[in-house]
């Protein structure tokens, strides 16, 4: 299981956190529910960056 907390300890800003872990949750990914948080973070990621 993947801890967010690991991404905060060293010091990425929240854009970054949130790429850096739908990838891991994506190679992590053990059934259905993993994939389609990893899609949803995927799809606020790219939202975010599409307003800056």
């Amino acid at each position: 299981m993947l801890d967010i907390t690991q991404y905060f300890e060293k010091g990425y800003v929240a854009p970054d956190i949130i790429k850096f872990f739908e990838k891991d949750l994506r190679k992590q990914s053990q059934n259905v529910i993993d994939i389609a948080h990893s899609n949803l973070l995927l799809r606020y990621s790219t939202y975010l960056e599409s307003l800056a």
